[in-house]
């Protein structure tokens, strides 16, 4: 098993290493890796995570309509996340599902103002990205001198 699991792990790093160079002979999503060392954005979710928030806080909010939460803060883990690591997502909550004491973000953008409205709030959520693999990663960034 042990030798197995190595080699998935050589694999795993191979992957990557043509992944995260610009050589458009051997990555074929170099477009990819320029947005996201541009603007850190990048897609690492089928389903939107901000659905998944929305839905729990609507289901909290039945259990409990006293609102009452011991830490009112939310955040997404991305288990596992390789080496392109997202920046906080934003998503849009219903305040009416929001518990007591929660409080948005500090940073707030001109894409917040705009789509906050009476009912809706516009709220960015930390992404907490980890990977049994980073240490590899981090040497990848290295060999391609990369700085994300």
């Amino acid at each position: 098993f042990s030798i197995r699991w190595h080699r998935g792990i050589q694999s795993e790093v191979a992957f990557w290493r043509t992944r995260l160079t610009f050589n458009e002979s051997v990555n074929p999503s170099t477009q990819r890796l320029r947005e996201w060392l541009s603007s850190g954005q990048v897609k690492w979710y089928y389903e939107d995570p901000c659905d998944f928030l929305s839905e729990s806080l609507a289901r909290r909010a039945l259990e409990d309509p006293s609102g009452r939460v011991q830490r009112p803060k939310f955040y997404f883990l991305n288990s596992g996340s390789g080496p392109l690591a997202p920046r906080p997502i934003e998503c849009l909550l219903d305040r009416k599902v929001l518990p007591h004491g929660a409080e948005p973000p500090l940073t707030v953008t001109s894409s917040t103002l705009k789509q906050s409205t009476d009912e809706k709030l516009s709220w960015q959520v930390p992404v907490v990205a980890t990977d049994g693999l980073a240490r590899f990663y981090h040497r990848l960034f290295d060999e391609h001198r990369l700085a994300p």
